[in-house]
């Protein structure tokens, strides 16, 4: 089937160019302020006082920090900009009445002005449930404990060059079978020789797909 004859083709075509042009804002406003405070630790030197440099001192440290938090951020960014995530679970805590949508990707990126996370970095606690969760009734393990609730959607993204090609809606067994079809079409060739997934290897497995992908 087509990939614009999926249903939702239209809203994560939406969906993938507002994150895309969320992640430029962001960079180009990462690179504003990362030159800002160059200048500030630059002003900081200047003035540095050899009886008395503490004030100065302190300002170098917390613009070089600044800077250091900028670097990452602008590193991790400008690296997925393309391709910002690669899949997508729409999960319904317990206590909630409505699903969270989760766009899970190599990195994480949080809505400045109302902290939305736009995507989840596929290490952390939440997605999980995208790797080893089955559509129904689930959990994870996050740091308040045990989190429950129904997995609504599995949803799996080929994404080129910023370019939506495809969309595959999956379950445990369609996982598995994407996983090897992945690793035989994109993997080095030394990847080619890997059994076919286990439960155990599977999130290993994801990152090697999505680090030579």
């Amino acid at each position: 089937m087509s990939v614009k004859k999926h249903p939702d083709y239209k809203k994560e075509v939406e969906r993938l160019e507002y994150t895309k042009d969320y992640i430029k804002k962001t960079l180009d406003a990462t690179e504003e302020y990362r030159n800002l405070y160059k200048d500030n630790i630059k002003d900081a030197m200047e003035n540095l006082d050899y009886l008395d440099s503490s004030q100065s001192y302190i300002s170098v440290l917390i613009n070089t920090k600044f800077i250091e938090m900028a670097d990452r951020n602008f590193d991790n960014l400008k690296r997925v900009k393309d391709k910002p995530y690669f899949a997508r679970i729409d999960f319904k805590p317990n206590e909630k009445d409505a699903a969270d949508k989760v766009y899970v990707g190599k990195t994480s990126l949080m809505r400045a002005e109302d902290e939305v996370p736009l995507i989840v970095d596929w290490r952390s606690p939440i997605a999980n449930v995208y790797y080893e969760g089955r559509i129904g009734e689930t959990s994870y393990i996050a740091e308040g404990g045990e989190q429950e609730g129904e997995l609504l959607l599995k949803r799996q993204f080929a994404i080129d060059n910023g370019k939506l090609e495809n969309i595959l809606d999956i379950d445990i067994t369609t996982t598995d079978t994407f996983l090897q079809a992945s690793l035989e079409a994109n993997a080095e060739e030394r990847l080619k020789i890997l059994p076919p997934p286990s439960k155990r290897n599977k999130i290993a497995l994801y990152e090697l797909i999505w680090r030579y992908h």
